[in-house]
């Protein structure tokens, strides 16, 4: 789903859907869950504005 990440002036912020597939000891593995992130990374418009086009 687009648009899962907040900005807000204070914290970067996501929240969404999850999948994953792999392998555990050879067997396959897969799930979907729904998470919550905060404080994993600097605002991402600030580091756009940083770039020089």
């Amino acid at each position: 789903m687009p648009n899962q990440e907040l900005n807000t002036s204070t914290a970067t912020y996501w929240e969404g859907a999850v999948a994953f597939e792999g392998k555990l000891q050879d067997q396959p593995l897969q799930g979907k869950g729904y998470v919550e992130l905060t404080g994993y990374a600097d605002r991402l418009d600030a580091l756009l504005s940083n770039r020089t086009p």
